[in-house]
């Protein structure tokens, strides 16, 4: 038995005969579970981008829209509500999907949603963009933390979850 990149196993029967068989080795058991590298930049794009529109949100209602406190105030009261809504319902909605591909798809929404708001100055636009923008952050949470959850074994969750919060505080 050989093990490097192959595994080779020389087989020697009664008789004399023999052979060789060669497999590739198994993954480890931490290879099995690798995202893919284009998912993790999309998740982590999502995430910058959902930061950068909340720190831009006061001077977008006051400069683009010219509005007051009055309509900051209210879009997030609106976020809030779309924050609960995507608790309630996010994992329904998705339930016959791929989590990375729910999360991607919550993504281009968000994109979309930031698209109409910078050709437009409706205040109801507004609205549905915060409501949407919390429906998306609070359900892309709630999707990743359910796929690691379930694609993580107990007994590493913890350390696992250590490791991406602080990559997560690295990238902001």
């Amino acid at each position: 038995l050989l093990k490097q990149r192959q595994i080779s196993v020389a087989i020697r029967f009664r008789g004399g005969a023999t052979t060789t068989l060669t497999l590739p080795r198994p993954l480890l058991p931490y290879e099995s579970r690798v995202t893919q590298p284009d998912v993790i930049r999309l998740i982590d794009q999502l995430a910058v981008l959902v930061v950068e529109a909340t720190l831009l949100m006061a001077p977008y209602v006051s400069s683009h829209l010219g509005q007051g406190a009055d309509v900051f105030a209210s879009a997030e009261i609106c976020y809030s509500l779309g924050a609960v809504l995507a608790g309630v319902a996010i994992n329904r909605v998705f339930r016959n999907t791929h989590a990375v591909k729910a999360i991607i798809i919550l993504m281009v929404v968000t994109v979309a949603g930031l698209y109409l708001c910078t050709f437009t100055k409706s205040t109801i636009y507004f609205y549905l963009f915060s409501i949407v923008i919390g429906i998306t952050n609070a359900g892309t949470r709630i999707l990743r933390v359910t796929y690691l959850f379930n694609h993580i074994p107990n007994d590493v969750i913890g350390r696992a979850s250590s490791v991406y919060n602080v990559l997560n505080i690295l990238l902001r």
